[in-house]
């Protein structure tokens, strides 16, 4: 998950820490953790990479597990 300012302004504390939980990286990821990957991916270094799907989320689908924890830790049924 990628968060800007204003994401952080209006996303409730419950929820971002339960974020952080399933993130492998010390923090949440920001709009310039995307960034990086496409200026590497627009770059002569990445030439020869095509047709793959790159995740930017700290490790985020690695740990995360089913959706229905999530809910679970931030109050869903």
């Amino acid at each position: 998950m990628l968060v800007t300012p204003a994401v952080l302004e209006v996303l409730p504390a419950n929820v971002r820490d339960a974020l952080l939980s399933f993130v492998m990286a010390p923090r949440l990821g920001v709009p310039d953790d995307a960034a990086g990957l496409v200026t590497y991916l627009a770059s002569d270094e990445s030439t020869f990479i095509n047709g793959q799907h790159i995740s930017v989320d700290g490790a985020m689908n690695t740990v995360l597990g089913p959706a229905v924890e999530m809910q679970k830790i931030i109050g869903g049924s």
